[in-house]
């Protein structure tokens, strides 16, 4: 298992936060693994447009699963019509 931080910007224009929220942490749940924080730091302004968005609710989890959920995070996270962009780092 490693630790990942996973950075999400969430489009403002919908309620669904703490929708999207719930979805990642019970995948990471699910399949044994840990969050060790989740940050909700708000809307923030974007540095450009994204999407024709200009602010976005900023997300930080820190969390520890095994390589092939991660993968599946991943898809999830591509996928998702909610959410602007997302970074997720591996963290030593």
């Amino acid at each position: 298992m490693r630790n990942y931080e996973i950075m999400i910007l969430i489009n403002n224009t919908n309620n669904k936060v703490d929708e999207v929220i719930d979805f990642y942490k019970n995948i990471v749940i699910n399949n044994n693994g840990n969050i060790h924080k989740i940050e909700n730091y708000g809307i923030k302004s974007l540095s450009y447009s994204i999407n024709k968005f200009k602010k976005a609710y900023y997300i930080v989890m820190n969390i520890t699963v095994p390589i092939d959920i991660i993968k599946k995070i991943e898809n999830y996270l591509k996928f998702n019509n909610n959410i602007i962009r997302s970074l997720i780092t591996k963290i030593k």
